[in-house]
């Protein structure tokens, strides 16, 4: 068993980031000052890591967040983190999954075909990835991820939205 021990300020604004829908949510504090669910339901932090029983899913980066209708503050610096821990995702051998939203071809947003559903072009899938296309906001709801990630071990999913 490989343990991993991890920046918790760090972990916590990058997993934050991961969710470009969810990063659409304006406040003013930090991750690390805002109060998670966990964190109010008295949970203890989260302080390390199992890689064999670890992925990382990386939902919505794309360029519809970007530069499309839908841009979100500070989505540079969430995509910079990100990159980060797709890389140590990488090196650690763990399994990374981007999930993609889209929308009907002729659709306002994330239409299919058009540049606003593309990944973003610094943080693309590689051939070792995984990839996940939603039509909902949810990355689980007529998917198979939770199949997926359970054929790969992993025991848990978390967020400290």
């Amino acid at each position: 068993m490989i343990r991993m021990k991890f920046n918790e300020k760090l972990f916590a604004c990058s997993v934050l980031a991961l969710s470009m829908s969810a990063s659409s949510l304006a406040f003013a504090t930090t991750a690390a000052q805002a109060p998670t669910i966990r964190t109010m339901s008295g949970a203890q932090a989260t302080t390390s890591l199992e890689a064999n029983a670890t992925a990382l899913i990386v939902i919505d980066f794309q360029n519809e967040y970007f530069s499309g209708k839908m841009p979100i503050p500070d989505g540079m610096k969430a995509l910079k983190n990100t990159q980060r821990l797709v890389k140590f995702a990488h090196d650690n051998k763990m399994p990374v999954f981007f999930v993609r939203h889209l929308g009907p071809a002729n659709g306002p947003l994330f239409a299919e075909g058009s540049k606003f559903a593309e990944f973003h072009k610094d943080l693309q899938p590689t051939s070792v990835d995984h990839v996940i296309t939603k039509a909902t906001p949810s990355s689980f709801v007529g998917t198979d991820l939770d199949k997926q990630l359970k054929s790969w071990g992993s025991r848990s999913c978390w967020s400290p939205v």
